[in-house]
């Protein structure tokens, strides 16, 4: 986990969690196993139940998913807050996962999504997307969810690199009243694409000989 998603998931708790460290709440981190590191010790209070899941069992792991945009194992309304960092990248349908995310969020509830706005191709398995603050902000839209602050890391040297990645992050709330009736056809829909393979032999376009740009 690069240090700029990090500093943003720290500033989402300091402003929207510190002040209710004595509360009881559910937070659910989507994308959760520890493989350069995680956002847990960021939410320890001793009055909040962390869960953790993914796709694959371990470390940090204490809910494995059955399949990518199957439903989250969890009631509707019956989680506070939800956090998802460095996940919807590697997600080819991310609007089909946010939706969910808005389905097991209470009403008043938080979802927070840190994602990279630039850097390099990194598959895991696959590598579709980087988010813009008005991209990012749009996808919670669809979602259903309504945004209340959106943030972009610095561009300055954090020391491990993570300028080039320009971290996006957008901070929602669900409101009262039904999602889309469409959620679960979306679902499956996206559960039947996700067996046909992204991966394609790329050629290299070049310019012609000679040619020269007037952009």
């Amino acid at each position: 986990m690069h240090k700029s998603s990090l500093a943003c998931m720290a500033q989402f708790v300091a402003t929207f969690l510190a002040h209710r460290a004595d509360e009881s709440l559910v937070i659910v981190d989507h994308g959760s196993a520890d493989v350069n590191g995680t956002y847990k010790h960021l939410l320890t209070s001793p009055t909040w139940q962390y869960i953790g899941c993914d796709l694959e069992e371990g470390p940090n792991v204490d809910v494995v998913l059955a399949e990518p945009y199957g439903a989250l194992p969890f009631p509707d309304d019956s989680v506070d807050v939800l956090v998802s960092g460095q996940v919807l990248e590697h997600v080819a349908f991310p609007w089909v996962v946010v939706t969910e995310y808005a389905r097991v969020v209470r009403p008043g509830g938080l979802v927070c999504i840190i994602v990279p706005g630039s850097g390099p191709e990194h598959s895991y398995p696959i590598d579709c997307y980087r988010y813009l603050p008005e991209g990012l902000t749009a996808l919670a839209m669809w979602g259903g969810l309504s945004v209340v602050d959106v943030a972009q890391s610095d561009d300055v040297a954090w020391g491990d690199g993570s300028e080039d990645w320009r971290d996006t992050m957008v901070v929602a709330q669900k409101q009262a009243g039904p999602l889309h009736d469409a959620a679960h056809v979306d679902r499956a829909r996206a559960q039947q694409l996700s067996r046909e393979p992204l991966h394609r032999e790329r050629s290299l376009v070049r310019p012609a000989s000679g040619s020269s740009s007037t952009v």
